[in-house]
């Protein structure tokens, strides 16, 4: 009962952070698309396989989304963040390799932002969920 019960809050926790970050993406490449930078379809598709290969090749080598009882939350936060920042930091290759102006990063900069405390508080939750059922 117990590993049918992590099998499930671990694969809850990989469904809402790919909704987290695919939303948050769209929304912050529609927004960049009001302010000028017209994006063909293919390029948004692109985009967004990217980014969700970079989130799963992130969180794989990281193992953030290992079920272990006795990982603290302090530990668990600071995988996440550091999975995070090595995220961020392969979305701004591809924002390179796209070559958008830099005043349009600041909108990016936003997304990271919310999709950062989003996925902490996330994180908060299921550890007081854990506590409570482990």
């Amino acid at each position: 009962m117990e590993r049918e019960l992590k099998k499930y809050m671990q694969n809850s926790l990989i469904l809402i952070d790919y909704i987290l970050i695919n939303v948050l993406h769209t929304l912050s490449l529609l927004s960049i698309q009001k302010m000028g930078i017209p994006f063909t379809t293919l390029q948004i598709v692109l985009f967004g396989l990217y980014i969700n290969l970079a989130w799963y090749f992130t969180a794989s080598n990281l193992r953030i989304y290992v079920i272990d009882s006795h990982l603290t939350l302090m530990l668990h936060t600071i995988k996440v963040v550091l999975a995070l920042c090595v995220f961020f930091l392969l979305i701004s290759l591809l924002l390179i390799i796209y070559n958008i102006p830099e005043q349009y990063n600041r909108q990016l900069l936003y997304y990271y932002l919310i999709l950062l405390v989003l996925i902490l508080v996330i994180r908060l939750v299921y550890h007081v969920i854990k506590k409570y059922l482990f």
